[in-house]
């Protein structure tokens, strides 16, 4: 039997609106093609959320959301303690990418998102898998997981190998969920690591570095037409993203 690793990483802001369509979509494709799957899950014990970018202010969250998707492996820090550790100046040599002057605070997001990435990952440990899939747990999985992805990735598990959204590339990679081999999602999920010396010569912009690490690292990018969209953490769905049914 197959075995995917299901890496589950960032903010569970919006788990209560998003957690029907993990079952429906990813967890139920897997078991009706009688495969096994390990949750991991690591996330930030923020308790309130103001995001200027998505219109969210001052918006209470449940600690203990993440529950709703009974990880096997869970690993819970706070986002405060994390970005004592990092100076934002060091990645703005180049400027911010999204304008933002001041607080910064898509930058500094997208830097708690490549920690949550790092924390995740290493909760896998020296388990094998199959299978490696990074997933965000406040998207909602509009159309069902192509299990051909999955079945093409356990085929070519020794190969760097990743599939990745074909939309929302924005000039890079789509860098919201993947699936890929072992080695293929250990380099994206560990890519904060880069993230400093990428700075240096490059504006750090979230789909630009993921393309940039695959290229870094010879990972063959092949796109997927899966579908998700964000959900806030006040249930509102995000208008950015490509146009699906309500």
């Amino acid at each position: 039997m197959s075995k995917v690793a299901l890496l589950f990483f960032g903010l569970t802001r919006s788990l209560r609106f998003t957690v029907e369509s993990i079952e429906r979509n990813i967890l139920n494709v897997l078991r009706q093609h009688s495969i096994s799957y390990t949750i991991y899950l690591h996330t930030y014990d923020l308790e309130v959320l103001t995001n200027p970018r998505s219109d969210e202010q001052q918006v209470a969250l449940n600690p203990d959301e993440y529950k709703l998707l009974k990880p096997d492996f869970v690993k819970v820090t706070k986002q405060e303690d994390f970005l004592r550790t990092i100076q934002l100046h060091d990645y703005l040599k180049h400027g911010d990418a999204w304008g933002e002057e001041g607080h910064h605070s898509s930058l500094r997001n997208l830097l708690c998102q490549l920690n949550s990435l790092k924390e995740v990952f290493t909760l896998t440990g020296d388990t094998p898998h199959d299978c490696y899939m990074l997933l965000r747990p406040d998207l909602e999985y509009v159309s069902p997981l192509d299990i051909d992805h999955v079945l093409d990735i356990v085929e070519n598990r020794d190969q760097p190998i990743v599939y990745t959204p074909s939309w929302g590339k924005f000039g890079g990679c789509n860098d919201r969920f993947c699936i890929g081999t072992r080695e293929a999602v250990r380099k994206i999920a560990m890519r904060i690591d880069e993230v400093a010396d990428h700075a240096r010569d490059h504006r750090v912009h979230s789909e630009w570095f993921l393309n940039y690490t695959l290229r870094k690292h010879g990972i063959e990018n092949r796109d997927m037409p899966w579908l998700a969209r964000r959900v806030r953490a006040n249930g509102k769905k995000s208008v950015e993203d490509v146009p699906m049914p309500e």
